[in-house]
């Protein structure tokens, strides 16, 4: 039979070293399902869902043992989840397979909390936030952070001296931060 824990008795588990076998027993029991189900969702197949929940479960549970993670805050399986979906992106974008416009917008431009039970949502307001954008913003802001050049290639680029090319950057990230009211 399959032992219950709290999310409060998993965490001093592992900080404490104790039971540590039924407790990632019980992780993958709780948590691999729903993990699996999402990532599915998003086109992962079932192999590469499997892998990703385990990178995740190791990750998540290096973040307990460091203290990291917040039992108060944030439910284990939606951080588990939240560790994967990050793994997931990243996966895309070093892979350059950008499958969805998540691809293209959430990593790059670090204003997300990927631990925030809310970050789908977040995904959909930098997605709107970017369309909202004036045409030199989103050449800039894509050039930069999706098309990896340099602020040197943007302003020779777009005829700016590379101080006027930096500045327009900073100033459109700070406008996608307030247009997606997340700064």
């Amino acid at each position: 039979m399959q032992k219950h824990f709290s999310d409060l008795e998993i965490v001093q588990n592992l900080q404490e070293g104790k039971l540590i076998e039924e407790t990632t027993k019980f992780l993958y029991y709780s948590a691999y399902g729903y993990v699996r189900h999402r990532v599915r969702q998003r086109g992962m197949d079932v192999e590469d869902a499997k892998d990703l929940f385990q990178d995740a479960l190791i990750v998540f549970i290096e973040n307990v043992v460091k203290g990291k993670y917040d039992v108060e805050r944030v439910k284990v399986t939606t951080y588990i989840y939240s560790i994967a979906e990050n793994l997931r992106i990243k996966t895309l974008i070093r892979n350059k397979k950008r499958t969805s416009w998540e691809g293209e917008y959430v990593d790059k431009f670090s204003i997300i909390d990927l631990s925030n039970e809310n970050f789908e949502d977040d995904f959909l307001a930098i997605k709107q936030a970017f369309q909202k954008l004036g045409d030199k913003c989103q050449a800039i802001l894509r050039a930069f952070y999706m098309e990896d050049q340099s602020l040197e290639e943007i302003a020779q680029e777009l005829g700016y001296t590379y101080l006027s090319a930096k500045q327009t950057k900073f100033r459109c990230l700070e406008k996608l931060k307030q247009l997606s009211n997340l700064s």
